[in-house]
Order: structure tokens, then C-alpha cells, then sequence
């Protein structure tokens, strides 16, 4: 209502003279993590590169400011960072790192979410199921709680069954595919009684039922790899060789894809479209 303009400078000046409100302005490793992927999605979807630098920028401030050797930190705030992370922080940096490796083919984004996978093993696993909400280096409570249930945004379980999912489609490792179907039983006894409220958990069981093809790409000499996340479908699990081999050679001297689907390899292309990809 413009009639309230002129009052406004007044109600200014007098909420001056009270005292300020608190601001919370600290810097979360979990969420920024989660807006890196999103971050990522943005870019394959609108081969913006603004948003993928956005998202390699939020993850070197994170390895910077809240992250110490392996260890991760809840948040950071006037050049000080808060208490040792929990189970959410390093399975949306695990999950942060798989989505920059899906934007870029970087493999140092898929070795650091392998090292990642490793600290939670060490600190947060329960050799009964799933993962504790808090690590061995955290003080110990009265309980050690293991949260599931998705809410705001996933829960740490929920996300870590996602990111063994998709790191077995990712990388060849037989201990991979016995933790994803370890975290999954966890979870589906779980969600059994109330599945709406782990949906997370879903998703990555629906892929684990239903996996996306699988692409190793070769790429040839005059090909600029970083572009190849923009041509490729959203979701397909894809391998960059770095030259071709004697399993994957060149096609006709050009880039070639092999693509695995449905249990079965199709023979090898140069062009993606020929294909009926999702």
C-alpha cells in the first residue's frame, strides 16, 4: 500500500534506536554441498557455465574453510569453523563430489568421494545396519541415534544409500556393491511402514533396480572433453578413458561411445542419437 511510503523513512530511524537483531550468517557445509549438485544439475541442463563455476568455487571454500584433512566441519562463521561434521555433511559432500564429476569427468571429484567413503566407514558405520548421526571422535551420549527419515532436506542415510548406488555404477569394486545392498536392506525395513517420508531412499532404490545405461566414453584427439558432460544424457553413469585401448578402441578415428544397458553392451557409435537414451 503505497499511502505507507511516507512513514517508512520515520519507522526507519526509530528501529535504529532499538537494539539489533542477531544475524545468522554462517556458512553450512551440508547445504552448500547440496546447492553444489543443484549447482551442477543447472549447468548440464543449460550449459551455463556460470553455475558449474559457482559450484567449483563452493567446493574449494569448503575444502578450504570447513574441511581438515579428512575431516569435515558443521560450519564456519568470522574466520572460525564450528563442530566436527556429522553423518549429513559428509554424505552431501560425498554427494556434491559425484555431481561435479558428473559435470566435469574430473576424476579427482570420484577419488575424493571414494576417500570420503572411507571416513564414514571408519567413524559413522554400524556393522548392524545404516550409519550413526555422529562419529568415534564426537563426544559420546546416552544414545547414538541413526536418522533416516528425510525431512527439509535428506537424511544422511537416505543419501548415503543414493551415493553407493551410484558409485558401484561408477567404479568396478565387489566391497561397493556389498555396502549398497547393506545400506538398502537397512533402509527398507525402515521405510516399509512410512515410504513417503524417505524418498531419498527411493530414488536410489529404484535405480539400483532399474540402473541408467552405462557410457565409457574415448575420446578422440581434437574433442574437448569438458563438453562432453553437455551432450550426454542427465542421468547415465558415464567412464572417461583417457586414450583408447585394446577393449575400447577409436571408431573410425572419432569419439566413440560404448553403451551397456538392460544387461547388454551395444555395439560401439560415434554418435549418441542413434541410440534411444533417456
Amino acid at each position: 500500500d503505497k499511502s505507507f511510503e511516507p512513514l517508512l523513512e520515520q519507522i526507519r530511524q526509530y528501529r535504529r534506536t532499538r537494539c539489533q537483531l542477531h544475524l545468522d550468517d554462517k556458512i553450512l557445509t551440508a547445504w552448500n554441498a547440496l546447492m553444489i549438485a543443484a549447482m551442477c544439475s543447472l549447468y548440464r541442463v543449460s550449459g551455463k557455465a556460470v553455475y558449474l563455476d559457482a559450484a567449483k568455487q563452493a567446493d574449494s571454500f569448503i575444502r578450504k574453510n570447513l574441511q581438515e584433512g579428512d575431516t569435515l566441519y558443521v560450519s564456519f562463521r568470522n574466520g572460525r569453523r564450528g563442530v566436527k561434521g556429522f553423518l549429513d555433511e559428509y554424505a552431501a559432500c560425498i554427494f556434491a563430489q559425484i555431481a561435479l564429476y558428473g559435470a566435469t569427468l574430473d576424476s579427482t571429484y570420484l577419488h575424493q568421494a571414494l576417500n570420503m567413503i572411507g571416513k564414514i566407514d571408519q567413524s559413522f558405520r554400524d556393522e548392524k545396519g545404516g550409519y550413526f548421526f555422529y562419529g568415534e571422535d564426537h563426544e559420546a551420549m546416552i544414545l547414538r541415534p541413526k536418522e533416516t527419515y528425510d525431512g527439509a532436506i535428506p537424511s544422511g542415510n537416505g543419501l548415503m544409500a543414493w551415493n553407493l548406488v551410484r558409485l558401484t555404477q561408477l567404479v568396478e569394486d565387489e566391497q561397493l556393491q556389498r555396502d549398497a545392498q547393506r545400506q538398502l536392506d537397512f533402509l527398507s525395513r525402515k521405510a516399509a511402514h512410512q515410504p513417503i517420508g524417505h524418498a531419498m531412499f527411493l530414488l536410489a532404490l529404484l535405480d539400483w533396480d532399474d540402473p541408467p545405461a552405462k557410457i565409457t566414453v574415448v575420446p578422440a584427439d581434437d574433442t574437448d572433453a569438458s563438453k562432453l558432460p553437455l551432450q550426454l544424457p542427465m542421468d547415465v553413469a558415464v567412464t572417461l578413458l583417457q586414450q583408447p585401448s585394446a577393449d575400447y578402441p577409436l571408431k573410425d578415428g572419432k569419439t566413440t561411445y560404448y553403451i551397456c544397458r538392460d544387461h547388454s553392451c551395444l555395439p560401439p557409435t560415434n554418435d549418441l542419437q542413434m541410440y534411444d537414451l533417456p
